[in-house]
């Protein structure tokens, strides 16, 4: 796998995920060996005797706490504070409808391909979701297991949502384990000394409870050595309860002298298996409260025994604060023996708010593994050549230096006192107790007690003197010698950043990181005297003298290019010079003002990002974004950057009026740095829009490119600016419904070149809601009214979006997915 480049393997993991067929499509499609990307490192810890195993785990009956309570609080608390595994028999939940859901979950799997596809995505908006590996493209390596997530609780899925192998049964079995977990919360309220309703009423951890169920399905593997059907991990919940058939494979970390070691968690007829997850993990505790997280893994199949794929179907129900399940996905560790970890180890050590402080006060005698670095190979200078290394500067004497990359400086300004004050200050902080700690690991908050003696007068002199982020990267020869780990890697370090492009540009690079450098595109550029005449300009004015020769142009322009302008659209020059503006004095205020809008969080209406595909497209773009959702739902002006209040555009009614039956519209702001080498990367890469219309506002600097399909040869050619136009382009959901007549042609912004200055351009797209169900539906009709073949199959806007967003930029069309496999080797409709 180490010899795979990031760009390959990532290309790979979207060829595998395109299937939307899962692991299980692997094993029908008849692989006699697992791909690369499903490879796991050996795990160094070794496996428990079965001897040991045996009585590992604890078998806990739940119907002895009527008899003597205490003797099974005893034994709950004695397992959640040992293994932080145990099993429960006369739980409540019938063995039928257990029976039944292993059942309901094998059926849904089994079922032809296209009766799964529906369900198939990485919208994590979407409360009923089947995938395989929710971390695919983050994780060091795949698991071997496909799974259907369903979100119950608090608000539960309609019937229609859940596939129909699960309705019914997948309900009533949710409901059993919810009471099951209320039993669960009085028996570790009491276990922790606690009132016997403090988890589950008085803390208020069950008025928010969210219950979400986790169907996994692991096929039979043809190299069970090879991979690992779920990685070492714990669970980002308060507790799981699991469900599991007879196939066995489970195992957890047993802590015991002398060493960790796994151990199996066999089947136990009847029994479910309850395990304590990291958000329970008190953040500071003594030895006698200590609730431990447990660690496991589940083991592939091995030769004829094991998981075979008719023995599939484990149900986890991960019980959790609503909100919790956002920490699943954060980016995947490597532990001290190479193999890959879930990240949910890091989120339990997060959960406690402690800090590495706390590990400390705790009393660590060894460094957790997901703390432990690789040696760096640089050697360290020796002192004599350290004295001479970093220059001391007296800036009362103006000295400058600029021969050493490290400097000190003395008589800066910022008095002594105060920078004792702002140490002792850090220091105090750190060392209070922990829950003057917690209070301030959330957002932001005014400054804690132990500063604001000093905070104020100290920030200002400070912010002088430190840079902004900056993303330091090694050298590397070509982007095709990065693992995928370490490109990871570094493109988290660039969007914790939280600076985007620009952050790069003020911090002065003079190159340009290796993940945004791109390959040439092979398509020649239109000679300019080509380019002149290509895109028509519309003057809708016309159409109220003659509509019907508007209509025409507009027709020509969808039919063949795809692009066009318009002038005379109603839309004021002065509210398009307003929007431009606002978008430009957004990007160029102080990145303390926009981290706020800086989010991933695809749920969010309003947000401000650089590279929406970035964990997924070969390269990226030299470009920074900002999102907002403008219909069916307008954002409040507290959500809109105050540099965009009152300039984002078109009232609610221009919609109903001149948009007819468009119901959505999102508009993207982008702001394009100048780029030190505009001939390494691109601004926007070839693509297509998800949208019914594109219509564009951008600024005089140009950069725009369409693809010109006229013979004898595809090209680039220029969509110059025209002043008081606004440029229209026809969107795939428009393709999709017009049959391919009308043309979603791909288009590309060149970056701008390093003397700036920086293009700004505003796109809408017009399309329906995202959560709307309304079909976009192919018109079979022809030219002449001839009815025609249809080339794509009915979609929605939400799964296209939800497929072109996991594709991303990739150079790809995602009209490909949705095309009718009887017209995928024809050519396009004629015109």
């Amino acid at each position: 796998m180490a010899t795979v480049s990031g760009t390959d393997r990532l290309r790979d993991l979207h060829a595998f995920d395109d299937t939307k067929a899962g692991v299980k499509g692997l094993v029908d499609a008849g692989v006699t060996t697992v791909p690369y990307f499903f490879r796991h490192h050996p795990d160094p810890l070794p496996v428990a005797a079965p001897s040991e195993a045996a009585s590992a785990i604890p078998l806990i009956d739940l119907a002895k706490a009527d008899v003597d309570r205490g003797r099974v609080v005893a034994e709950v608390r004695a397992a959640a504070e040992t293994v932080g595994f145990f099993q429960v028999v006369n739980h409540g939940v019938a063995g039928e409808l257990m029976e039944e859901m292993l059942a309901a979950v094998r059926r849904f799997n089994e079922e032809p391909l296209e009766a799964k596809v529906p369900y198939y995505t990485r919208d994590v908006a979407s409360k009923v979701r089947f995938s395989s590996n929710f971390d695919l493209f983050r994780s060091p390596a795949a698991n071997w297991r496909d799974t259907m997530f369903v979100e119950m609780f608090p608000e539960v899925p309609s019937p229609e949502e859940i596939p129909p192998p699960c309705r019914g049964v997948l309900e009533e079995y949710a409901a059993a384990v919810r009471r099951l977990g209320e039993r669960l919360f009085e028996l570790l309220s009491e276990a922790l000394g606690l009132p016997v309703g403090y988890l589950g009423r008085d803390a208020g951890c069950m008025d928010g409870l969210s219950l979400s169920v986790a169907a996994h399905y692991y096929p039979a593997c043809p190299e069970p050595e090879a991979t690992m059907g779920a990685t070492k991990h714990s669970d980002p919940s308060f507790l799981t309860v699991l469900l599991q058939d007879t196939s066995g494979g489970l195992q957890a970390v047993l802590p015991r002298p002398p060493e960790e070691r796994w151990v199996d968690v066999p089947p136990v007829a009847g029994a479910l298996l309850v395990n304590v997850g990291g958000v329970l993990l008190p953040p500071r505790v003594r030895v006698d409260e200590a609730v431990r997280p447990g660690r496991r893994r589940r083991r592939r199949g091995a030769g004829g025994g094991g998981v075979q794929e008719h023995d599939g179907g484990g149900v986890p129900g991960a019980l959790q604060r609503e909100g919790a399940r956002r920490a699943v996905g954060a980016g995947p560790l490597q532990d001290s023996g190479g193999g890959g970890v879930s990240s949910s180890s890091t989120t339990a050590f997060d959960n406690n708010k402690a800090g590495v402080k706390g590990l400390v006060d705790t009393g660590v005698t060894t460094i957790p593994y997901f703390f432990r670095h690789h040696p760096d190979p640089l050697p360290i200078a020796a002192p004599s050549k350290a004295a001479a290394a970093v220059l001391v500067i007296d800036l009362a004497k103006g000295d400058v230096d600029r021969g050493h990359v490290v400097s000190q400086v003395v008589n800066h300004g910022v008095a002594g006192e105060l920078m004792d004050a702002m140490l002792a200050a850090v220091r105090r902080f750190n060392e209070q107790p922990a829950g003057g700690v917690v209070a301030f690991r959330s957002p932001p908050q005014p400054p804690p007690a132990p500063f604001q003696a000093s905070f104020s007068r100290s920030c200002e002199p400070y912010r002088v003197l430190t840079t902004p982020p900056v993303l330091t990267t090694r050298v590397r020869p070509h982007m095709a010698t990065v693992s995928g780990t370490d490109r990871l890697r570094d493109l988290h370090a660039f969007d914790d950043t939280k600076a985007g492009v620009k952050g790069l540009v003020d911090a002065g690079v003079t190159t340009v990181p290796y993940f945004f450098r791109h390959h040439p595109d092979p398509l020649p550029v239109a000679a300019p005297s080509e380019a002149a005449s290509a895109i028509p300009l519309i003057d809708l004015a016309k159409a109220d003298v003659d509509r019907g020769r508007v209509v025409a142009e507009v027709r020509a322009a969808a039919e063949t290019v795809g692009f066009f302008q318009v002038v005379n659209h109603g839309v004021a020059g002065e509210l398009m010079d307003e929007m431009l503006a606002a978008v430009r004095r957004f990007n160029e205020e102080p990145l303390e003002a926009k981290v706020p809008y800086y989010t991933r969080d695809v749920a969010s209406k309003v947000r401000f990002s650089s590279n929406f595909d970035l964990f997924r497209s070969p390269a990226a773009n030299w470009r920074d974004t900002m999102f907002v959702e403008m219909f069916p739902e307008v954002p409040s002006p507290e959500e809109i950057p105050p540099p965009c209040r009152g300039a984002l555009g078109l009232p609610p009614g221009y919609l109903a009026e001149h948009a007819g039956c468009m119901d959505g519209m999102s508009m993207v702001a982008q702001y394009y740095p100048p780029c030190p080498e505009p001939e390494k990367t691109m601004g926007t890469t070839r693509h297509s829009d998800p949208s019914f219309l594109t219509v564009l506002l951008q600024d005089e600097s140009g950069g725009l490119q369409a693809v010109l399909p006229r013979p004898p040869e595809e090209r680039w050619v220029d969509v110059p600016p025209v002043a008081g136009a606004l440029v229209v382009n026809v969107g795939d959901l428009l393709q999709l419904v017009s049959n391919g007549r009308l043309r979603s042609m791909e288009h590309r912004v060149l970056p701008t070149g390093a003397a700036g200055p920086a293009r700004v351009s505003v796109a809408c797209f017009f399309r329906h809601a995202y959560a709307s169900t309304r079909s976009c539906v192919p018109v079979v009709v022809g030219g002449g009214g001839a009815r025609a073949a249809a080339v794509y199959r009915s979609t929605t806007a939400g799964e296209f979006l939800a497929h072109y967003n996991g594709k991303g930029l990739d150079g790809r069309s995602a009209l490909d997915h949705f095309r009718l496999p009887a017209a995928a080797s024809s050519p396009p409709p004629p015109l």
